[in-house]
Formats: structure tokens, C-alpha cells, sequence
């Protein structure tokens, strides 16, 4: 059997249409909107979804488990290892990670400025930096900053901090996975259909809103997952 995860990939409806496959699913269901789960919209939830109309199976109404990278106690204990140079272990850690493809990355201006209004909302947490495997920084390498081209380690070392702040991108399902509160940041693409889903995350329209408005939406958030 053949899935295509997402109905709206021209790469996807192909590579599922030449694939040799005895039962091929393309997922179109989202098109015709057929599907009556009030979250079906969620790229990681619709197909899912999808899959049980496609299976003629009933919407089961308990929640959809959360993403889980299952980091082994020796991956856990590495992180640890790897935060330690980093920060003070007597504070809360916020790690942002800065990059994002076209125009889903914002700009380095943007970037300095949530620093400074985390910097001021926060003043008692570590914040530190996650590069990408292109080892680019929007603080100049000013911040802490880990970087690693080993995605399991990377996330290793998330799994450490506290909160993981990120623009739309695939780190941020990846932080999300490893069960640390994430807050993805989207300016251009759907937050509905995009943004972490796990226990503690929570994504952020930044349109018309300043570093500040989005730091005074983080504080209630934060609080609930007792970051203080």
C-alpha cells in the first residue's frame, strides 16, 4: 500500500501514481471535503483521518496520540551533556532556532527584536540558540548557539530546554516530537494546518503583531506549563 500524506503535493499524487503498488491511497478526501472531524485540518491529523474513510472505518473520538521520537535514556543523557556549556541550570532555557525556507523565515531584524522582548518578558531563563546544518545564525553567533548535523542529537539537545521557539519548519515538528513545549511562529502559512499539536505547544499568527504582542500571548501559555 502506497499513502500520500498530503493530497495537495503534485510530488506526492506522482510519486504515488507510478509507484508499483498493489492499493494506492492519494488522500483527496480533504478536497471534497467529506471528512467532519472538527480537527481534520492538520497536516499530521488528516491522514489520519483520511486513511480510516479510506478504510471505511469510523472517526474514533479519543484525541490522536501526540508525536513521540522515543529519545532512548543514552540520547537523553547526551543532551544533558551537550546543554550543559550552555546555560545556567538554575534557570528555565528558551532555544530559538531562526531558520525557515522562502519567505516562512523571517528576517534577522525580527529575530533580535523577540530577543530583546523576551530578554525583557523573561529575565530570569537562559536563551540560547539552535543553528541548522547551514550553520547560520540571526544574532551573529552572539547568542549560545549549539550546532550539530546529527538530527537525533539536535534533538537530544532540545529535549533539554524548556521552550522551543521556532518559525514554521520542519525542526518544529522535530522539537515537538521530542516532547519539549514548542511555539512555532507563522507569517505566511496556515498555523491551522501547520502548527505543533503536541501537549504543550502552541503556534502564533505574527501578522500584525510586535514582538511584544507575542510575548504577552507566550506568558499564559507559559505558565501553564509551569516554566516559571
Amino acid at each position: 500500500m502506497v499513502i500520500n500524506a498530503e493530497a495537495s503535493s503534485s510530488s506526492g499524487r506522482l510519486s504515488t501514481k507510478i509507484a508499483r503498488a498493489q492499493h494506492k491511497f492519494f488522500g483527496f478526501e480533504r478536497e471534497l471535503d467529506i471528512i467532519s472531524a472538527a480537527d481534520a485540518s492538520h497536516i499530521s491529523k488528516y491522514p489520519i483521518y483520511s486513511l480510516r474513510y479510506f478504510l471505511n472505518q469510523p472517526l474514533v473520538a479519543k484525541p490522536l496520540p501526540d508525536l513521540e521520537l522515543k529519545l532512548s535514556d543514552a540520547e537523553l543523557t547526551r543532551g544533558s551533556s551537550l546543554i550543559a556549556p550552555f546555560i545556567n541550570p538554575d534557570f528555565p532555557t528558551i532555544c530559538l532556532y531562526t531558520y525557515a525556507t522562502g519567505e516562512k523565515c523571517f528576517s534577522t531584524t525580527w529575530w533580535q527584536d523577540l530577543y530583546e522582548a523576551l530578554q525583557n518578558q523573561f529575565p530570569d531563563c537562559n536563551i540560547i540558540e539552535a543553528l541548522p546544518v547551514e550553520n547560520i545564525s540571526a544574532f551573529d553567533f552572539k547568542l549560545p548557539a549549539f550546532y550539530s548535523q546529527n538530527i537525533r542529537e539536535l534533538a537530544s539537545f532540545i529535549a533539554q530546554t524548556t521552550l522551543f521557539i521556532t518559525g514554521d519548519c520542519g525542526i518544529m515538528h522535530l522539537a515537538a516530537a521530542t516532547q519539549t513545549p514548542t511555539v512555532g511562529l507563522f507569517n505566511v502559512t496556515s498555523k491551522e494546518a501547520y502548527q505543533p499539536y503536541n501537549a504543550g505547544c502552541l503556534g502564533i499568527d505574527t501578522n500584525q503583531k510586535l514582538p511584544k504582542d507575542i510575548c504577552d500571548t507566550l506568558k499564559p501559555h507559559i505558565e501553564k506549563i509551569d516554566f516559571m
